[in-house]
């Protein structure tokens, strides 16, 4: 398709012409109401749940309230309810109007890359979560506030069921249905790498805390890979509902392992046959959990390293309207919308990490 903002008595020219502010004005408009619409999605939600309980306390009474919030269907219903039925309106209302782009429905992801996505997601999971790590553990000594695990504090506040509905089915949906179509086909017309990288950290974003914001935000850049690849978001879908499954909702089901695979690692290093014969059983079963999480992440180091030597990873940018050269710092930082996901992010970010 020919470039609408092309023209050919522009050839040969170093300085900004008319087109290029065309451009320029129609992708800070996208990038500004993107931005504006995943602020709202994450502040409105969040705000109106603290209302809420405001209002509760002061009707119920502050026991009452507690034990109120202390059922995990109450809860879930509350929390995510508000997020998806407030938040997605609130989100398609800012996108609404904006050009987007239909990628094509035939799958160009062969037999052996989507087999290949599986340790490739595991290897950006964990390196996303090395990094989230070490910057959660700074503002945790810099705040001196102890930060909780947001997966594990919800997986022991709701039945086993749920936690998989909502951490396998429900999360990856929405979440897709969020960042790999309704946005993406909104970023995609100024170029599919664009699109991934921002989505990407749009969805890093939203997490509100250093622990999920980089896992998130690297795992975003292979599920919008695998979106343009395969040109359906389901693609992203499943291989979303995977990591979560495999290092969400198992880890779940082993956890009353963990205490004995504790005891029998200690006792295996210090020679105490005794212990470790009492505890062998949850030895096996969460080691060869550990194993198998190690080996794909492995397996996804290789196949990274090689695909970046063997140059395989091949992307159509195939922008509509490409963004003006050298004027993406502008796009993105002088946009109304951009400030305002920045200030809001930073905000939740920080309420996360004052002392309780």
């Amino acid at each position: 398709m020919n470039n609408p903002y092309e023209n050919p008595f522009d050839e040969g020219r170093d300085e900004f012409t008319f087109y290029d502010d065309i451009a320029y004005k129609d992708a800070k408009r996208t990038v500004s109401r993107t931005c504006l619409g995943t602020a709202l999605f994450s502040a409105v939600p969040y705000a109106l749940i603290l209302v809420l309980s405001l209002i509760l306390v002061a009707i119920m009474g502050e026991l009452a309230y507690t034990e109120l919030v202390s059922n995990p269907y109450f809860n879930v219903g509350v929390s995510y309810g508000i997020m998806y039925l407030v938040g997605i309106p609130l989100l398609l209302l800012c996108i609404r109007g904006l050009p987007k782009r239909r990628l094509h429905d035939a799958s160009s992801l062969s037999g052996g890359e989507l087999i290949a996505m599986i340790p490739l997601a595991q290897f950006f999971m964990t390196a996303g979560a090395n990094v989230g790590n070490v910057i959660d553990s700074i503002f945790v000594v810099l705040s001196g506030s102890e930060t909780e695990n947001p997966v594990e504090s919800m997986a022991s506040d709701m039945p086993i069921w749920l936690f998989a509905l909502v951490t396998v089915v429900i999360a990856p949906i929405a979440e897709e249905l969020i960042f790999r179509k309704l946005l993406f086909d909104r970023l995609s017309i100024h170029g599919n790498v664009f699109a991934i990288i921002f989505t990407s950290v749009l969805f890093g974003l939203i997490h509100g805390n250093f622990y999920q914001l980089f896992y998130a935000a690297f795992l975003g850049l292979l599920l919008g890979y695998v979106r343009v690849k395969g040109g359906s978001w389901l693609y992203a879908v499943g291989l979303h509902a995977f990591v979560n499954l495999f290092n969400g909702l198992i880890p779940t089901l082993l956890d009353g392992f963990t205490d004995g695979f504790e005891a029998a690692l200690e006792a295996l290093i210090s020679g105490n046959a005794e212990v470790f014969a009492e505890n062998i059983h949850a030895f096996m079963i969460f080691g060869s959990y550990i194993i198998l999480q190690s080996l794909l992440s492995l397996a996804g180091t290789v196949i990274f390293i090689v695909a970046l030597v063997k140059r395989k990873i091949h992307l159509k940018n195939a922008p509509e309207c490409p963004l003006p050269h050298g004027r993406l710092p502008a796009v993105i930082f002088k946009s109304a919308g951009a400030i305002i996901l920045l200030a809001v992010s930073t905000l939740i970010i920080f309420i996360n990490y004052i002392p309780q």
